[in-house]
């Protein structure tokens, strides 16, 4: 009964909050190479690794990300705040 318990409990966490899966727009879809969902969690970690493999993050001040082409088409920001990006692309996770 417990195990059937946590089962429960470890199902109910993976589709919510931050781990809740999302339908991606087209724009989104297109910046991630056809990926058709992703959660916040995912999300965060492939935005991450995108700037620091195509080495944006601003030299002068580290609080923000120049963007370049690619990001500039799915931000609509030439610079923003690192930690600010989630608010540029609410619109872009689709509920499902």
């Amino acid at each position: 009964m417990k195990a059937r318990a946590e089962k429960e409990k470890q199902e109910k966490s993976e589709n919510s909050g931050f781990k809740k899966p999302y339908k991606c727009s087209e724009r989104l879809k297109t910046f991630l190479n056809g990926q058709e969902t992703i959660s916040r969690a995912q999300l965060t970690s492939e935005m991450w690794k995108y700037f620091k493999e195509k080495n944006l993050i601003d030299p002068e001040n580290k609080q923000f990300v120049v963007s370049d082409d690619k990001l500039f088409k799915l931000i609509g920001e030439r610079r923003f705040r690192a930690f600010g990006y989630a608010k540029y692309l609410s619109k872009d996770l689709i509920p499902m």
